[in-house]
C-alpha cells in the first residue's frame, strides 16, 4: 500500500515538473516573439477610427528601435509628439517626432484598415540606420565640436550652434551635423556671419561658408 502511494506521489511530482517546464518554455517563446516584434514595422491592431498618441507611439517606437537599436534609442531620442494628419480620410496619416538634441526626427505612419504601416517610400527623416552602421550613433561632444570650429577660425570664439540632419550627398548623405555660426556683424543693411558645417559623428569639417547672412 505504502509503495503504491509513493509511486503515485512520484508520478504527481513528475507531472508537476513537466508542466512547469512547458510553462517556462512557453514564457521564453513569448519573450522571444515580443523581442522579434520590435523590428516588425507592420503590426496588427484592433480597428478604430483613430489611434491615440500613446497607441501610435508604440508602433513608431518599434520602427525607431529597428533602425537605431534599443540602447541608442533610449540614450539619444526623446518622444516629442504624435499628430493625426488629414483625419477625414479613410486611411489615417500620422506624423511622429522625436527630439535628438534640438533636432526633431520624424516618422510618417498611416493606418490601412487594421494595419499600421510606414508611409510611402519608408518615410523616415533624421533617423540613421545604426543597426547597419554603429558609427552613425556615436557622437562627438558639443564642446569638442566648438573647439574644432575655434581651431579652424578665431571668428568662432563667440558662436551659436545648431544640431541637424543632412540629406545632402556633398555633406555626407544621411548624417547628423553641427552648424556653427560666428557672432553676426552689421555691414550696411546686411547682417553677415561665417558658418561651418561639421559632421557630428566624426568631427570632420564638411563645409565652410566665409560670408552668409541676410539684408534688409
Amino acid at each position: 500500500m505504502k509503495k503504491t502511494i509513493w509511486i503515485a506521489v512520484g508520478i504527481i511530482i513528475a507531472l508537476i515538473l513537466i508542466i512547469g517546464g512547458l510553462f517556462l518554455f512557453k514564457q521564453r517563446e513569448t519573450i522571444l516573439n515580443t523581442n522579434n516584434n520590435i523590428i516588425n514595422t507592420n503590426a496588427e491592431l484592433p480597428f478604430k477610427d483613430f489611434l491615440s498618441s500613446e497607441e501610435i507611439r508604440q508602433y513608431s517606437d518599434r520602427i525607431m528601435i529597428s533602425h537605431v537599436g534599443q540602447e541608442d534609442f533610449m540614450k539619444y531620442f526623446k518622444f516629442q509628439k504624435a499628430e493625426l494628419i488629414e483625419p477625414s480620410n479613410k486611411d489615417k496619416r500620422y506624423v511622429i517626432s522625436y527630439l535628438i538634441n534640438d533636432y526633431s526626427a520624424v516618422i510618417w505612419l498611416y493606418t490601412n484598415g487594421s494595419i499600421v504601416v510606414l508611409d510611402s517610400f519608408e518615410h523616415i527623416v533624421g533617423v540613421p540606420n545604426c543597426i547597419q552602421d554603429e558609427s552613425k550613433c556615436v557622437f562627438i561632444e558639443q564642446a569638442k565640436i566648438l573647439e574644432i570650429a575655434q581651431k579652424n577660425n578665431t571668428s568662432f570664439k563667440e558662436a551659436s550652434m545648431r544640431f541637424g540632419w543632412s540629406g545632402d550627398y556633398n555633406l555626407g548623405n544621411e548624417t547628423y551635423i553641427w552648424e556653427v555660426s560666428s557672432k553676426p556683424t552689421n555691414s550696411g543693411d546686411c547682417t553677415i556671419y561665417q558658418s561651418l558645417i561639421i559632421n557630428a559623428n566624426t568631427g570632420k569639417i564638411l563645409k565652410y561658408y566665409p560670408e552668409t547672412g541676410s539684408c534688409a
